[in-house]
């Protein structure tokens, strides 16, 4: 079953994607020729893949705060939660060397998660903080565990709800230069809508997880919106862009050459 609902996703994926030899938008090709090409092994990769290597084989347990104060904390282990928001190394690579080429000065995560996609972003900007807001104590706890195994001191967590945290004296009337969206999921689109706001003129949005059905509807929400006019799918890793440089509104997909027969 898990094959198959691969292969419904990857397959169209695959036959319309583009590689860098057949790109006419020049900001795309130097997307696909700078950083889908880049075959760089960068000195971060190696800890951050160990240890959301061992993640997946923790069990340890946390409790998470209950929807409604009448009920049970719910009980999870690092290993379930990893699970939930996995993304291979590759897509996390793509993501790095992204914030290493364009390298936007104020970075923002919503949803931290256990700190994985936080640590690749903030390997590639050493001289930036990155910030990333996390609404789940226990969780943001966790991450902050795996920031301090791993001596990042470029990281400003930051615990509370997301609607709340945009009038944080951290982010306080800043202008974001890379938003990340690591949020399993949205039902509510007013939770963005404050951040996009405060998208900088250029700006990214980047997501990581697009081929998940959780994280789909997301995806084409950032395409669609006003701001962005370029968004490029790498299948399980959008890059929204907005520039106003860009007058027509483009969607492509793109793949690394040597992932691509020709």
């Amino acid at each position: 079953m898990q094959k198959s609902a691969f292969s419904r996703r990857y397959l169209p994926y695959y036959f319309h994607a583009k590689t860098y030899y057949r790109i006419h938008s020049p900001l795309a090709y130097e997307f696909a020729s700078a950083i889908l090409e880049d075959k760089r092994n960068f000195y971060a990769f190696a800890s951050l893949n160990a240890l959301q290597k061992s993640l997946r084989r923790d069990e340890r347990s946390i409790a998470l705060l209950p929807n409604e104060e009448s009920q049970p904390p719910t009980i999870v282990t690092m290993q379930q939660i990893q699970y939930q928001h996995y993304v291979s190394r590759y897509y996390h690579e793509i993501l790095f060397r992204t914030i290493h080429f364009y390298k936007p000065e104020f970075i923002l995560e919503l949803g931290t998660s256990l700190g994985i996609t936080t640590m690749y972003a903030a390997a590639a900007a050493l001289n930036r903080n990155i910030y990333t807001i996390e609404q789940e104590p226990a969780i943001a706890n966790a991450a902050k565990q795996h920031f301090n195994l791993l001596r990042f001191k470029n990281i400003q967590p930051i615990i509370g709800d997301y609607q709340e945290m945009i009038d944080n004296e951290l982010l306080a009337e800043k202008k974001i230069d890379c938003l990340i969206l690591s949020l399993e999921n949205i039902s509510h689109k007013n939770i963005l809508k404050p951040y996009l706001e405060r998208l900088n003129e250029p700006s990214l949005i980047i997501i990581l997880g697009i081929s998940k059905a959780s994280k789909r509807e997301l995806w084409q929400f950032i395409q669609q919106h006003q701001k962005v006019t370029l968004t490029i799918d790498v299948y399980n890793l959008g890059i929204a862009f907005c520039n106003t440089n860009i007058l027509e509104k483009q969607q492509i997909m793109l793949i690394a050459s040597s992932k691509k027969w020709r």
